[in-house]
C-alpha cells in the first residue's frame, strides 16, 4: 500500500462487499434486478412470499455485518462521504448516517434475513446459500 508516495506494506488478503443473486430465481419469479431502494425492498418482499430467504449472512462475528453498513452507506451517501466517515471527518450523528441505519432497520423490520443469523459465523458449514427454502 502506498500512502503520500511512501509504501507502507504489502497486503497479503483482500475482502470485498457485495450482494450477490441467484439470477435463475428472479427469472423464475419475474424479479428484474433492483435499480433503486424501492425496487430492491420490493424484490426482497417478493422472494420472501414465495418462501425463499432475501439475504443470508453469519452475524456471529460481530465484524460481518459491517458489510451491510458499508455497502447502503456507499450506495445511498457515495464512496465519498463513505470515506470521509471512515476517516472520522464526518460524525455518526451525521443525518446522512442515520438514513443508513433508518434503511438497515426496513431490511431487519421485514425478516429478510436468515433467521437464527447470530448462530452463524461467516464461515459456519453447512451455511445456506442465498435463495434457499425457508426452514419451516
Amino acid at each position: 500500500m502506498t500512502v503520500d508516495g511512501k509504501q507502507w506494506g504489502i497486503p497479503t488478503a483482500y475482502s470485498f462487499w457485495g450482494v450477490f443473486y441467484r439470477k435463475d430465481i428472479f427469472e423464475k419469479l419475474g424479479i428484474a434486478a433492483p435499480k433503486t431502494w424501492e425496487e430492491f425492498v420490493a424484490a426482497a418482499k417478493k422472494l420472501k412470499e414465495n418462501d425463499i430467504i432475501p439475504f443470508t449472512i453469519g452475524t456471529k462475528d460481530v465484524w460481518t455485518p459491517a458489510g451491510w453498513f458499508d455497502i447502503l452507506n456507499m450506495r445511498i451517501n457515495g464512496y465519498d462521504f463513505h470515506m470521509q466517515l471512515m476517516d472520522g471527518k464526518v460524525p455518526y450523528t451525521d443525518e446522512r448516517v442515520k438514513e443508513v441505519f433508518a434503511k438497515w432497520k426496513e431490511l431487519v423490520d421485514g425478516k429478510f434475513y436468515l433467521p437464527n443469523n447470530t448462530t452463524y459465523s461467516w464461515q459456519r458449514e453447512p451455511f445456506l446459500p442465498p435463495a434457499v427454502a425457508r426452514p419451516r
